[in-house]
């Protein structure tokens, strides 16, 4: 059983490392999902469920077995607290942890709420899956307002280049005349 706890802090200190390292790039400026609100969501869901009640046995949070957090929100296991609960009532932690009971007065403990909750993000209906959806939808969006704006600038650089030549072609008519008035004046010059 410790080692299969063990396994669990490590796996959600992981993800608590993967979201404070994407919260990092996107400080930064590099692209990351840090800002992202189901990653933010997934974090902070997590965190009050792990801090929650579960079940109703004699335990009923994970903290009153020495499941905790630390001040830079990495989860901890006091090994002491840990190791008295196993031996004073390992049937009340298998129950903290898997639950009780089938049918009716079934019970759920930690790790099947936390299973619940990773499957609403999950599942092929998540908030995941919603996430990804609403991204490719906000870059095909900007890839179409791109082409758009492309198309835009393709008018605008056609109509100023026309307009230039036009002003060029009106420059030279005019240079042309002045050259004209010049010579007339050359020829009619009464000094």
């Amino acid at each position: 059983m410790s080692t299969q706890v063990d396994g669990f802090v490590k796996a959600y200190n992981d993800l608590v490392g993967f979201v404070n390292e994407q919260r990092t790039a996107a400080i930064s400026g590099s692209p990351s999902v840090g800002r992202d609100p189901m990653v933010r969501g997934l974090h902070t869901d997590l965190r009050s469920a792990i801090l929650g009640p579960h079940g109703a046995g004699a335990l009923t949070s994970l903290a009153s077995v020495g499941i905790g957090f630390d001040r830079v929100g990495l989860m901890t296991v006091d090994a002491k607290v840990f190791k008295e609960a196993v031996a004073s009532d390992p049937g009340a932690l298998q129950t903290l942890f898997a639950g009780a009971g089938a049918g009716a007065g079934a019970t759920e403990g930690a790790f099947d709420d936390l299973s619940s909750l990773i499957s609403r993000y999950t599942d092929s209906s998540g908030l995941v899956k919603s996430a990804r959806t609403r991204i490719d939808d906000q870059v095909k969006n900007i890839s179409n307002r791109m082409d758009t704006l492309d198309a835009q600038l393709s008018l605008r650089r056609g109509s100023l280049q026309a307009e230039f030549i036009a002003a060029d072609q009106a420059m030279q008519a005019l240079n042309s005349q002045v050259s004209a008035l010049s010579s007339l004046n050359n020829q009619y010059r009464l000094f």
